[in-house]
Formats: C-alpha cells, sequence, structure tokens
C-alpha cells in the first residue's frame, strides 16, 4: 500500500513502483463527473530517481476507466492514453528526481481526443504535441486508479511520490493551469 508522506502541499503518497503493492483504487464513480467526455486531470507527481529504462515504459498517474494520464519514460513524455495503444504525447521534458512537478491534461467535452481538443501541461506550460497518428476515441467507464497504468498489457506503477490529484469535469483554462501550478510551487 502506498504511504503518507510529506508531498507538494501538505502530505502526498508514495509509491513503490512494484507490482500490486502500491496503487489507490477509487472505484468507478469519479467517472460520473465526466460529462460529455469533458475533463481535466491534474496532479503533482515526484519521480523517485532513477527513472527506469526501459521498463516500465508507461508510469500510470491518474486512469479513469481506460483512458489516463501517464508518463512515458522511454520518451520522457507525458502523455494521454486510451485502451487501443494510442497516445496523444507532449513533448519530452527533463524529469529530475525528487522534485515536485505540476501534471495537467485537459480534454475539451467530444469523444475523440487529437491535437484541437486536448492540451497537456508541466509546471504550468503548454507542451508541444507531439505525433497523434491517428484520432481515438476516450472511454472514461470503469474504476479510476491512482499510481497504476491499466493499459498496454500488464499494469505498470508509478515509482514515486502523487500529491493533489484534482480531476474536473469541464476543461481548465491555461490561466487556472498557471494558477494552479503557483499555488504550490
Amino acid at each position: 500500500n502506498p504511504q503518507w508522506i510529506p508531498g507538494a502541499s501538505n502530505t502526498a503518497l508514495n509509491f513503490s513502483g512494484s507490482v500490486n503493492s502500491a496503487f489507490v483504487n477509487i472505484s468507478s464513480g469519479v467517472n460520473s463527473l465526466v460529462t460529455n467526455n469533458t475533463t481535466s486531470i491534474s496532479a503533482w507527481i515526484n519521480m523517485k530517481s532513477p527513472l527506469p529504462n526501459p521498463f516500465p515504459v508507461y508510469l500510470g498517474i491518474v486512469h479513469i476507466g481506460e483512458t489516463g494520464l501517464i508518463f512515458k519514460a522511454s520518451t520522457k513524455a507525458l502523455s494521454f492514453v486510451h485502451p487501443g495503444n494510442s497516445e496523444v504525447a507532449g513533448g519530452a521534458f527533463v524529469m529530475s528526481a525528487n522534485k515536485w512537478h505540476h501534471v495537467t491534461v485537459v480534454h475539451a467535452g467530444n469523444d475523440i481526443i487529437d491535437s484541437s481538443t486536448t492540451k497537456l501541461y508541466i509546471d504550468g506550460t503548454e507542451l508541444a504535441l507531439g505525433s497523434l497518428g491517428s484520432q481515438f476515441a476516450v472511454n472514461f467507464a470503469g474504476n479510476t486508479y491512482v499510481g497504476m497504468n491499466k493499459n498496454y498489457g500488464s499494469p505498470s506503477y508509478f515509482n514515486g511520490s502523487i500529491d493533489e490529484v484534482r480531476i474536473y469535469n469541464r476543461t481548465l483554462t491555461a490561466q487556472e493551469v498557471i494558477d494552479i501550478n503557483n499555488s504550490i510551487t
């Protein structure tokens, strides 16, 4: 089970990254908050060192049903994923060990994820979206997990701390993302 430790704001959950040991299952109630496929997911993350290379490739941050916010270790990119192994990938960024980063995904109200409907932010700054390939549909049905990615075959687990997880039933503006980031830094 995850342990409570000092966090970015008050306390955070510390995840070990090992199989079947550390994640939070919030149950299926959260997906009812996502209306018209509009949501924003925000969290503070602090990766343990060193980053895994190359596995686990996809470290789960927050998953609602089969759609989630992950950190893709192989490319050092923040991604928003769905069960068809498709992703909207943000640009790579330096993930410093033992440093808090604010991560946010904003998805605007339709059932297709592409560069016109989805934005990713790290530390209050919008990431340039990487190659999207084909568009894909969101699927928020099912349980919500913090610290685990259920996609890409077998689950992968976050190795580090997660704090201040927030799930909104609306799209956050760029200024709101900046304000949340600045409220703790």
